[in-house]
Order: structure tokens, then sequence, then C-alpha cells
């Protein structure tokens, strides 16, 4: 395995937006799309570049999200909005009763871009006391932008499965806000659970399904508010259907 470090992995994400700037001045917009900004081909192109290392074996899980992170700490996120068309995206989105709505972004059609990109992007929304629901993740890493409102965000460790339920860890627990984010992976943070605080709530996802082509991928819904204490401080949470994680969770019952 290669041996990268966080700070050498930030210094070769920084060499590696130099030169996407360098090779965009070099180049007509109308070559890459003119209605696409600067500044969205360098962030997007830098996603897909981290995205292959990933499924390549060439950054690990936890580096990815550390690259992710600091991706969207340099996005500007009106530029973002206004590619997405968010304003007119808030007009049409109906908000569930239990849970939170979510679309897939066609982000290549949005970008205009012309190489195939290596993640897949979503858009997630709620309303006030709502929920994306607890649940960890098998073979997959999410990154998750706030870009309105306010979010009640838990996280916590997957140390182990044991049947019909997962031992876990509380790592976080903490109110997000807009432009904040939160990322998961298999080895840091791989189980979550936001609610919406203000009236309504959207993020802005990039999924990164499959990460091995050859075994399953998903979610593992799990009740962490009754779950059983152990002695060191980590918690035996029962699985649960999509049904009833959405039933438990996915409404303004539980305490917030």
């Amino acid at each position: 395995m290669l041996d990268f470090t966080r700070r050498g992995f930030v210094e070769n994400i920084l060499k590696t937006l130099v030169n996407y700037a360098l090779l965009d001045a070099a180049i007509s917009s109308a070559a890459i799309g003119s209605g696409m900004s600067e500044q969205a081909r360098l962030w997007s192109r830098q996603m897909n570049t981290l995205t292959s290392e990933v499924r390549t074996g060439k950054v690990t899980p936890t580096e990815w999200q550390d690259g992710v992170e600091q991706i969207y700490a340099g996005i500007e996120l009106s530029d973002l909005l206004a590619h997405i068309d968010f304003v007119r995206l808030q007009r049409s989105f109906e908000m569930p009763e239990k849970g939170a709505k979510w679309i897939d972004l066609d982000f290549r059609r949005a970008l205009n871009l012309t190489e195939k990109l290596t993640y897949t992007t979503r858009i997630f929304g709620m309303q006030k006391g709502r929920s994306i629901v607890p649940h960890g993740h098998h073979n997959l890493l999410s990154g998750h932008l706030i870009i309105k409102g306010d979010l009640h965000v838990r996280n916590f460790e997957r140390l182990r499965d044991e049947g019909d339920s997962l031992v876990i860890r509380p790592t976080l627990d903490k109110v997000i806000t807009v432009r904040d984010c939160s990322t998961q992976s298999s080895l840091r943070n791989n189980v979550h659970w936001f609610t919406a605080l203000s009236s309504t709530a959207f993020t802005f996802d990039v999924i990164v399904q499959y990460l091995n082509p050859d075994e399953p991928c998903g979610v593992d819904c799990i009740d962490p508010l009754h779950a059983e204490k152990l002695g060191d401080g980590s918690l035996r949470a029962r699985r649960l259907s999509h049904d009833e994680a959405r039933m438990q969770y996915g409404g303004v019952a539980h305490h917030v």
C-alpha cells in the first residue's frame, strides 16, 4: 500500500489544483462548456480524480474523506447552487411527512462535462424534525455538504456486525449548518443520522458506490436510541427494516 500521510495528501491536492488551473488557462472556455465557471471545472475534476484514486487503491477511504472535505471547503456555494438550479429545484421538492426526499442529479450535464464521472451526486431535503434515519453503510463512501438549513448530526463508528445488530460507538453529536460537511467510510464515522432543525434543510451529496465491484453495496438501518449499552462505552443497536426506521426516526416522535 502506498504511504500517504495527511500532510502529503493535502500537498498533492494543492498541486492538482495548480495543474488544473494551468490547463484551464491554456484552453478556451468553449472547449469544455462555455456555461461552466472555471471554479466549477476545478473542483469537479478534482473530485473525479480523487474518486478514481480511491477506486484503484491509490488513496485510502479516510484519505478520500479528508480530500472531499478539502474540496468542499473550497467550493463557491453560490456557483454550485446556480449550476444545479437550486431555486427551481426547491419549488418542485415535495417534502415527505416521514424521513427525507432525495433525487439524483445529472451532474455531468449540469456542468456540461465531457468526461464520465466516477461518483454520483444527489440532493437530500427534509422538513423540520424529519431525519435521514440512522444507518450504516457497506462498500460505499459518501460526503454531505449542507447547502441550506441546520442539521443535528450524530456519527458512530461501526465496530462490528453481530447478526441482527451492529456494535457502534458514538463519535460526534453536534449541529452543523450551511457550508459544513460530513463524510463517511467503512473506516471512519460509518454510521450517521441527520435531523433537520430549520424549517427545511438540504444536503448536496457525493456518493461512491461499489468500491469492490464484486461485493454488495448498501445501507443498514439501526435503532441507536434503544441500543444496549456495553461496558466499554459502545452500543449494540438492533437492525431495522427501512420501513421500521422511517416510522421510528423519520418523523418528529423522537427527541432531537
